[in-house]
């Protein structure tokens, strides 16, 4: 397999400076009150001079006079040298004998007010309002909107942007040119209108920010030649300290790649080694390898012999490669990729894994309590804590503040917070891992994700300085206990490290900056740089596989973030049957409006209720973003408020994150009777059985249920074989007349074998109460004797992938692009199921999505699931895509029983500093 760096776009450098100020520091003059300030007729004074001018006293109303030049310089001026003079008619000062002007500035007179600005090395002069010309000296034509009057509330263009004619945006109340006709029976979509609401934002100045270069990329060589032992000893310590034969079968060995795997056995605190008799045979494989790793069982002939394949590329970049010094620091570039294949090659079991995890990094896999809620972590869960605790910077793998890892049992949340698949438990030095932080088996979601937990534990052992550093990065501020607002919208590397506080600000960052780091580097340059201080210089590149990477072409990049919002219109009109329907509308300050949506999320007065508002481009008005929702006559009442909204470009990176001070926002409806309590069900009373029809097994089960509403209950539900850890997922139907819900599970014949567990469930009523409900102790079980249980997530072809893009408009691109990846998959018994992938962009955001294959939603495999088959996914990237250079990072495969694996396709290249 071919590498490639992932390397940064060109740069280019847009400075704003704020230069040096003309202070004043004389005494105060004395004040004439006869001179009239606040003379705004715009004419001057122009052709009669000042009283006195010519006498060589500079007076009241004089600039200078003669040879008083009131202690002035052609130095102070910003020239050079040479001699100042004054102007004849005493009103400026004559630079036309001063040399050398230091800035383009000097000697510049802008009228009217105006300031002379630096613009591509020349002079410019910024004119105030009223004013136009080179040097302001010309009165402007009035604005559109000054030749017309909106009354009634209504408003003549967005700030910073006009009509190209006079015309008013009224409220729902009033209609005319002028809004001065009311309105008799304001309606929306023929309902009347029962709450109104406008924010107009007060500031006109445009709100564009541009997309940061980023921090320049660590540089990393891969031509020198890596220090290596004398020939054959690496081999021969292999031999006699492991009980490793290398066999040159497939590839030769040599000692660089003979010392790479002796130098990453002392990696583990107890290095594996052959039972007394036996020995290890090791090829190193030419082609590509599932995990890198391919372990056979000894052949009969010789029993004492453990046949093992290695995959040629996992060694590439695992001797620390010299690199030049970077700050006075000597550093080492490598990668773990060799070292994740020798876990799975020789730590077989997940005691193993765990002493691992217990002797190198010093946490304690256990049992949380009460036990009957936890179980222990599977094999694959604890390769991925093995593989994020290695990747994680040197310093922090051993945190003395964290001891303790724990499992909740598949099926089970924590009930303090349900919806969270993982908890870093600072104060117990633990953290907590929920089954789905690890059911999409989607390895860069997971590997941040443990990254994620493991940084609220270094947040926590930053000094105080750096904490407030930190908060200073984003401006956050705690406006009130536990409750912290950011100042900034762009420099967020997700909308959750946006949202909350700066302790989940840094995880995510940190997160990000392992496994995500061109992100980082573009999007957050000032945490970039905070973070590679915190972890002592370490940072992270991405090394591509030259067979899934491909080209995106265009000539009209986009690095402008989406604007802000400078307008918030909310109508709520309620219909004949108490149902609100509420229209809300952003007005967006920064076009390209065609392409910007928005997301926010709605929070009852209760706090506990909410509802997500996806906000779509006007067909008639693009810069109006509109959202169209309906509330229940029963759904929580008051006003409803809107702490964040996010703002992004459709195609590209460009996300403008918005706090509550960012924006106005009132939105308000009144029920008569406010449904506020989640349904209950009759705990002793759910049911259960089991029927098997064929091959299948059909589990129903009854829950019957009580609510104020009685309609629209919905129920969620998972059947559980803890064993194997499959789950079977599944929506109840709903009786409103028996007031009953049902579960109906098929468990099929290729699910595992064995008892299925039904304990939890949740309940939400049309008002969005909902409640999450347990049976333990009184559990329902069910037995399932299945035909064809299997264990196994299909197999990936690794040589046979391939990537390809071609522009839709070649001549003109502008983004828009036609992807084609092909892949080989077979599964054993069930077949292959759902299949995932992600790209990787050249900013080094990442695009997910599924591949809809043909049996993607069949519930049994259409054709023969043991043979490969090719498989393409076709893409078509929108307009305004990044251009450069994109790849496949990760493509996972699950069987229609549940067993999924990630094949990750890029390699995570390590530049450390020499400990």
């Amino acid at each position: 397999m071919a590498h490639r760096l992932l390397l940064p776009l060109a740069s280019s450098f847009f400075v704003l400076a704020c230069g040096p100020g003309l202070i004043d520091d004389r005494p105060d003059r004395p004040h004439d009150e006869s001179v009239d300030d606040d003379d705004d007729s715009g004419e001057g004074d122009a052709g009669v001079l000042p009283d006195g001018c010519g006498d060589d006293v500079a007076d009241l109303g004089e600039v200078c006079d003669g040879s008083d030049l009131r202690g002035g310089t052609c130095a102070e001026s910003g020239f050079g040298g040479g001699t100042l003079a004054c102007a004849s008619d005493c009103r400026g000062l004559d630079f036309a004998s001063c040399t050398d002007p230091l800035t383009p500035c000097a000697g510049e007179v802008c009228q009217n007010g105006g300031s002379c600005i630096v613009v591509d090395d020349d002079a410019s002069c910024l004119c105030p309002e009223g004013f136009t010309g080179s040097v302001c000296e010309q009165a402007s034509a009035p604005s559109v909107c000054e030749t017309i009057t909106c009354s009634n509330g209504g408003l003549c263009g967005l700030p910073g942007f006009e009509p190209s004619e006079p015309s008013c945006d009224c409220t729902p109340f009033f209609g005319g040119a002028t809004c001065d006709i009311a309105v008799s029976d304001p309606r929306i979509d023929g309902n009347p209108i029962e709450f109104y609401y406008r924010w107009q934002a007060e500031d006109t100045a445009p709100a564009v920010e541009q997309l940061p270069d980023g921090v320049e990329r660590p540089t990393v060589d891969l031509g020198g030649d890596a220090v290596v032992l004398p020939a054959g000893s690496a081999a021969q310590r292999l031999l006699n300290e492991h009980g490793i034969v290398l066999d040159d079968a497939e590839t030769a060995w040599d000692d660089a790649t003979a010392t790479a795997l002796l130098k990453t056995l002392e990696r583990f605190p107890t290095p594996p080694r052959a039972p007394d008799g036996s020995f290890f045979r090791l090829t190193k494989s030419a082609g590509q390898l599932e995990n890198d790793i391919d372990v056979a069982a000894a052949p009969a002939s010789a029993p004492w012999v453990w046949p093992m394949r290695l995959a040629a590329d996992a060694f590439s970049f695992a001797n620390p490669i010299e690199q030049p010094p970077h700050d006075g620091v000597e550093r080492v570039f490598y990668s773990n990729r060799l070292y994740r294949a020798v876990v799975r090659a020789f730590f077989r079991d997940g005691a193993a894994l765990e002493g691992i995890l217990q002797q190198r990094y010093g946490v304690t896999v256990r049992l949380g309590e009460p036990k009957d809620d936890f179980q222990l972590f599977s094999y694959e869960e604890l390769i991925f804590m093995l593989a994020t605790f290695e990747d994680y910077p040197a310093g922090f793998r051993n945190l003395a503040n964290l001891e303790y890892l724990t499992r909740r049992k598949n099926g089970l949340v924590n009930p303090s917070y349900p919806q969270a698949p993982a908890i870093a438990w600072v104060g117990a030095h633990e953290i907590e891992f929920m089954d789905f932080a690890f059911s999409s088996a989607q390895a860069d979601y997971i590997h941040r994700l443990v990254a994620h937990e493991l940084s609220h534990f270094v947040y926590r052992l930053l000094e105080d300085i750096d904490v407030v550093t930190w908060e200073s990065l984003s401006l956050w501020q705690e406006v009130a206990p536990d409750h912290w607002v950011p100042g900034t919208a762009t420099n967020f590397v997700s909308d959750y490290a946006h949202d909350i506080n700066p302790d989940e600000d840094f995880a995510e960052s940190l997160s990000f900056y392992i496994y995500d780091p061109d992100w980082v580097r573009t999007i957050a340059p000032t945490k970039y740089e905070f973070i590679r201080g915190v972890v002592d210089g370490y940072e992270y590149v991405l090394i591509l596989d030259d067979r899934v990477v491909f080209q995106v072409f265009n000539l009209y990049p986009d690095i402008t973030f989406p604007g802000r919002v400078v307008r918030v219109t909310n109508t709520v009109a309620r219909d004949e049957d108490g149902a609100h329907h509420a229209k809300l509308v952003l007005n967006i300050h920064q076009p390209p409006y065609e392409s910007t949506i928005a997301y926010a999320r709605l929070f009852a007065p209760d706090g506990e209720n909410f509802r997500d508002v996806y906000f779509y481009p006007d067909e008639v008005d693009p810069s109006q973003l509109v959202a169209d929702l309906v509330f229940g006559p029963h759904d929580p009442d008051g006003y409803w408020s809107c702490p964040n909204i996010t703002i992004q470009e459709w195609g590209s990176n460009n996300t403008t994150h918005l706090a509550q001070n960012d924006f106005g926002w009132l939105l308000w409806f009144h029920n008569d009777v406010v449904d506020t309590e989640a349904p209950v069900p009759d705990l002793p009373h759910v049911t259960g059985s089991a029927q098997k029809i064929g091959d299948e097994y059909i589990i129903t089960v009854t829950a019957p249920v009580e609510d104020q509403q009685m309609n629209d209950v919905t129920g969620f539900a998972e059947l559980v074989h803890y064993e194997s850890g499959q789950k079977i997922s599944e929506y109840a139907t709903w009786n409103e007349s028996a007031g009953i819900l049902t579960w109906v599970f098929v468990v099929r014949p290729y699910r595992a074998a064995g008892t299925w567990t039904f304990r939890t469930f949740s309940i939400s009523d049309v008002s969005g109460n909902w409640g999450r409900y347990d049976l333990f102790p009184d559990v329902l079980e069910f037995v399932a004797d299945t035909a064809h249980p299997d264990h196994t997530p299909p197999l990936l072809d690794q040589d046979a992938l391939s990537a390809s893009a071609e522009p839709t408009n070649p001549e003109a691109p502008n983004g828009e692009t036609f992807v084609t990846i092909t892949y080989r998959a077979r599964d054993d018994i069930a077949g292959l199921g759902t299949v995932s992938f992600r790209l990787l962009k050249p900013s080094g955001d990442t695009l997910f999505d599924y591949h809809l294959h043909d049996n993607f939603y069949t519930p049994y495999f259409d054709g023969d699931a043991t043979v490969f088959s090719d498989y393409s996914i076709e893409i078509l990237l929108p307009v305004g895509s990044e251009p450069g250079t994109w790849a496949l990072k990760e493509l996972t495969l699950c069987d229609k029983a549940g067993n999924c694996r990630a094949n990750e396709l890029t390699e995570l290249g390590i530049v450390a500093p020499v400990e």
